[in-house]
């Protein structure tokens, strides 16, 4: 897959609570979206988003969440008034297949990229002002960055890594792997009824987990 991503569209809305305790409540200020359009494979039609891109937004979202790569601190304007809400869109131009792993890369470096125009709250007019000319680097929680890592299981014993879409309607199941910078993991997902091939083939997934991502941290921009 070859990720496109549209300019992103930032804005803020008044908050009655912003808690940066509670990670799980960055799914309010930050919304991935993933759109797979008719131009980048037959296999999708023109009209609504269609069930893969739903299921794929929800998949990306819930990745940015647990990695907590974005404190919720970071978007806040104004304690209990009024906090930033980042709209993150990805659209697909030519889909050959784990549109997932490419899709969150592309909305990592989208964050890692973004400036926020400096905001004041003003509690006389309940109003925010945004500068013109002034503006911030999104704080990130770098040591948290998430790459995927997706292997097909075929026949329960065959693992295909970085399936293509030719492969990926005969898989039995998909294992995504999500790790930081440190080879840490922060979340393992399988997609699918069909076995994982049991432990063996989970810790060697894991395993050329662990590989790929020492070899995507160059390429990414890390350090």
């Amino acid at each position: 897959m070859v990720p496109g991503l549209s300019t992103s569209s930032l804005h803020f809305t008044p908050l009655a609570h912003l808690n940066d305790s509670n990670p799980t409540l960055s799914f309010r200020f930050t919304v991935p979206n993933l759109d797979l359009p008719a131009i980048c494979s037959p296999k999708f039609k023109p009209g609504p988003p269609t069930e893969e891109a739903q299921v794929l937004s929800d998949r990306l979202n819930e990745v940015l969440i647990a990695s907590n790569i974005l404190p919720l601190s970071s978007l806040s304007i104004q304690h209990g008034k009024a906090a930033w809400v980042l709209y993150v869109d990805a659209t697909c131009i030519n889909y050959d297949g784990n549109a997932f792993d490419a899709a969150l890369i592309a909305m990592v470096a989208a964050l890692r990229n973004t400036k926020l125009p400096r905001a004041t709250y003003n509690p006389d007019s309940g109003r925010t002002i945004c500068s013109r000319k002034e503006l911030d680097p999104l704080q990130l929680n770098l040591q948290n960055s998430p790459v995927g890592i997706s292997f097909g299981i075929f026949a329960s014993t065959h693992i295909l890594a970085d399936p293509t879409s030719f492969e990926e309607p005969l898989l039995d199941t998909t294992l995504s792997i999500i790790l930081g910078p440190q080879e840490q993991i922060i979340s393992v997902s399988q997609i699918g009824i069909g076995s994982a091939g049991g432990q063996d083939a989970l810790m060697k997934c894991l395993e050329e987990a662990k590989k790929r991502r020492r070899a995507l941290k160059e390429v990414i921009g890390e350090v």
